[in-house]
């Protein structure tokens, strides 16, 4: 008998998970016991078409008919399923139904519909888990009344999978992620991403209202120009523009950055937009940037024709004194803008935010800011637009969720409405390459409005819980000398997010004194290529570690520091934190066995 992938089937029935209820009273909506798993009473959350969920209320034989009541039903399984996954971390772990009691808000008239009404509940459990699975024992019950009124309430219980089967050594973990459309189509294994929202791992994970948007989408034609604009203010709307602003969609943010230059170049000016990249010497072309801030996005700057101007370098980043000497020196006038990455991160300038701003505004420069990975928290979608910035630049792939081909830019709306006629869909514009499709721009849309409907708070929650899962398996390993959770400003974005950091102990004079001065800032710097991260070599001890990871199965990507690895848990589910966990700790028992490690037990800071 085939095994179903309830996750997988989730997808492919188009499911959308509400938001776990909030609880009532004093309980647990989800109660772990050993091997089995009880869910406490569920009612029906019902979408909106605004992307919202509300509760489904009524009686039947009185507000509510037999279908609309069975609808509900439904609608509980799937909310249920919500609390499942929140607390388990994947719906793989349940192993299958136990059974089901079943309330519905009824009139005496209708009780002989209520099997009927219940099939609804077990319709879905059935289709997620499979009919093996998915059945259960049963019990449908009418009920004079139900709390708020709803119209159906139902309880269950569950067994779950013994850990081992769910992905702890072995073949069997291997065997548990084998199910999935890279390895069928051509072999290629899913990785466990323990690095973060990588370009080369395809950005993050995308909630599936935001893919059910992109598939409608693609069914139907619209025109790109309007269609742009309205979701440019829908954009806008969410992350709180100020008057006089407006967001602008672009395929991703090193895209977003080649755009904006483009418009601050170009304007609106139809001659100089269709000879780009060639530029005279007339035109506003120079573009101003921190010598010490992360210059690798210079060649899409360049790619408009722009010359870029460095100031400082990583030593002695740019200084408030050199910025005006070339504001006011010989190219004055010539600027386009100026380029700034992160201003939130003191590490990145020598010069605040503010001073940038005071002396762009003083020789009317534009500031546009790259803030492609920092997001969370949630409230830099307006930091940056309420100090008045003129452009800030997101990535659409990263926390956003939307797809790794899509980008935000907010700014002022003459910026964007210059912005427009310098890319796609026009012709003749040297960002016509830089296509955002319907579908990304549905897309990110959906995305967006699905993630502000969180809290930053719940997301760190997931995070703690995650990193406690890993902490837990490491726990008293041998090779492994000190396990430790803590944030590094600036190092790996966003730098926001606690990552959890794993000493290693080698047996040899693997680690040098400069090895060991890096390692207090805790990050390798450019050891890790993050165009490939799984072409990582095993040099020494770290590397070895994660090469074994990222060749073994599952493929597990982390990255290095001087002393050890780094696990950043921003796109682990709690599922794959375990999984990860047990593969760290086995595979530093093998290196502890060929001599790699030498045996010690971690401490916590």
């Amino acid at each position: 008998m085939d095994v179903v992938d309830p996750e997988r089937k989730l997808l492919e029935l188009g499911y959308v998970l509400p938001p776990v209820p909030e609880k009532a009273g004093l309980y647990k909506l989800v109660n772990v016991v050993g091997n089995r798993c009880v869910v406490c009473g569920h009612g029906p959350f019902a979408p909106r078409k605004d992307g919202t969920f509300a509760l489904v209320q009524g009686k039947v034989g009185d507000t509510l008919t037999v279908e609309q009541a069975k609808a509900a039903a439904r609608y509980t399984a799937i909310c249920m399923l919500a609390s499942l996954r929140s607390e388990l971390g994947s719906l793989r772990r349940i192993g299958r139904l136990v059974r089901t009691f079943g309330l519905v808000n009824a009139a005496h008239s209708c009780v002989e519909s209520l099997p009927k009404i219940m099939d609804g509940f077990s319709e879905v459990m059935r289709d997620v888990f499979g009919p093996a699975a998915g059945v259960g024992a049963r019990s449908a019950v009418g009920a004079g009344t139900l709390p708020f009124n709803i119209a159906v309430e139902v309880e269950a219980e569950f067994e779950l999978k013994p850990q081992a089967s769910v992905g702890s050594r072995g073949a069997s973990e291997g065997e548990q992620r084998s199910d999935h459309i890279y390895q069928r189509l051509f072999g290629l294994p899913s990785v466990i991403n323990c690095i973060g929202s990588f370009t080369s791992l395809g950005g993050s994970r995308m909630p599936a209202v935001a893919a059910q948007a992109m598939v409608e989408a693609s069914q139907h034609f619209v025109d790109l120009n309007a269609l742009q604009r309205e979701c440019g203010k829908r954009l806008a709307t969410l992350c709180r523009c100020p008057t006089g602003y407006t967001a602008f969609l672009t395929t991703g943010a090193a895209a977003g950055l080649a755009v904006t230059v483009a418009a601050c170049i170009a304007g609106k000016d139809p001659d100089i937009i269709h000879r780009l990249p060639k530029t005279s010497s007339n035109d506003k072309r120079m573009v101003i940037m921190d010598g010490g801030n992360d210059t690798r996005w210079a060649q899409s700057i360049e790619t408009t024709g722009a010359e870029i101007r460095f100031l400082g370098n990583e030593r002695q980043p740019m200084t408030a004194r050199q910025l005006q000497a070339e504001l006011s020196g010989l190219n004055r006038g010539q600027h386009a803008c100026i380029v700034m990455y992160d201003q939130t991160l003191p590490a990145n300038t020598a010069m605040s935010l503010e001073a940038v701003l005071r002396l762009a505004r003083s020789y009317s420069v534009p500031l546009v800011v790259d803030a492609a990975a920092q997001i969370p928290p949630r409230s830099n979608l307006w930091y940056w637009t309420e100090r008045g910035v003129d452009a800030v630049v997101f990535s659409g792939g990263k926390q956003l969720s939307g797809t790794q081909t899509s980008g935000l830019v907010l700014a002022r709306r003459e910026l964007v409405e210059a912005m427009r006629l310098n890319t796609s869909p026009n012709e003749n514009t040297v960002c016509r390459p830089m296509k955002c499709s319907k579908e990304d721009m549905l897309g990110l849309v959906t995305a967006v409005e699905y993630y502000m409907k969180g809290s930053d708070e719940e997301d760190f929650a997931k995070y703690r819980k995650a990193l406690d899962i890993v902490s837990e398996r490491v726990r008293n390993v041998a090779g492994i000398s000190r396990v430790r959770v803590q944030r590094l400003d600036g190092a790996i974005q966003p730098s926001i997010i606690p990552k959890l950091f794993l000493d290693l102990c080698p047996a040899g004079p693997h680690f040098s004194k400069a090895a060991a001065t890096e390692a207090k800032s805790g990050f390798m710097k450019n050891d890790v290529d993050h165009g490939n991260p799984l072409a990582l070599q095993p040099t020494d001890p770290p590397k070895s570690l994660v090469h074994r990871l990222g060749t073994g199965r599952p493929c597990i990507v982390a990255n290095t520091t001087a002393t050890g690895i780094i696990i950043n848990p921003q796109l682990l589910t709690l599922e794959e934190a375990d999984i990860a966990g047990r593969r760290i700790a086995e595979e530093c028992r093998k290196m502890v066995e060929t001599g790699e490690l030498m045996a010690a037990s971690p401490s916590r800071l």
